[in-house]
Formats: C-alpha cells, structure tokens, sequence
C-alpha cells in the first residue's frame, strides 16, 4: 500500500500547489489583456512608397574583420511631387549606400546577433537625403534581413 500512498500524495499536492499558484498569478497579473493602442499612420498623406529593392551590406565583428554579408530589403516613401523622378535615382542611392557602409560597417553584437535595424535605417536615410532632397523623403522602411553568402543579389 505504502508504493501507492506516495505517488498518490505526490500528485495531490502538485496539483493543489500548481493551482494556488496559477489563482496568485491570476491574482496578480490577471484579467483580460488590453489591446495595444493603434498607432496612426507614420506616413504622411501625400507620399508614396516605391518599390522594394535589395541592399548589400557588410557585417564585420568586433576586431574589423568581415564576418558576413547581410541582404536588407528596403523600401522608401517619398514626396507624392517628386514620385514619378524617385525611382530612376535609387542606383544613386545605393551607391552612396554602399560607400557608407564600408567606410562605417555594420558591427556584428558580441553573441553574433544581427546589427540594429535602426542603424541601418539611420545609414539608408542619411544617404538618401542629399540625393532625393531633405523634404522628399518621409521614410525609410526595411522590410526583411537575411544573411548572404556572398552569392549574387
């Protein structure tokens, strides 16, 4: 009787101590969760979003040395006014994104991590600026990061 006594008393008392503990976190931190407010559109009314293109850029570790590639996909808003000029000026954009990065790379974190975003939204509008004009661009978006093996874009 005394093998079955044990488990028995074992599997009582994690029940019970599982349920005061989920009632005290009920308690605690209980009841329905609020939703998040909505945050009104970042963009102005009149810009538009040109198409997506891919950039490049080096990702090197503490010391200097390259550690990879990383592809960031980026799309940019403009003034709706200058629009229709915009997209025949990204080569030119890129170019001066790719002068900046190498010669202020994107630091690779001490856990391998991947840079902060906004570093590189910081590099990506600082670059385009001058050469779309400071009042046509309204934001820089990237929409996806992925490592790169050096392989073509």
């Amino acid at each position: 009787m005394k093998p079955f006594v044990i488990p028995a008393l074992s599997l009582i008392a994690g029940l019970a101590l599982g349920a005061g503990g989920m009632f005290i976190y009920e308690v605690q931190f209980g009841g329905t969760p609020k939703p998040a407010p909505v945050a009104a559109s970042a963009l102005p009314d009149e810009s538009t979003i040109l198409p997506a293109f891919k950039v490049r850029a080096p990702v090197v570790t503490d010391d200097g040395t390259l550690a990879t590639y990383a592809v960031f996909t980026v799309q940019l808003a403009v003034a709706k006014d200058a629009a229709e000029r915009a997209p025949e000026l990204v080569p030119m954009i890129l170019n001066e994104i790719n002068m900046r990065t190498y010669q202020t790379p994107l630091a690779k974190g001490a856990d391998g991590r991947m840079p902060s975003l906004q570093q590189f939204q910081d590099i990506v509008s600082a670059a385009a600026k001058p050469i779309l004009g400071q009042s046509v661009l309204a934001k820089v978006m990237v929409t996806d990061v992925s490592l790169d093996e050096t392989g073509p874009i």
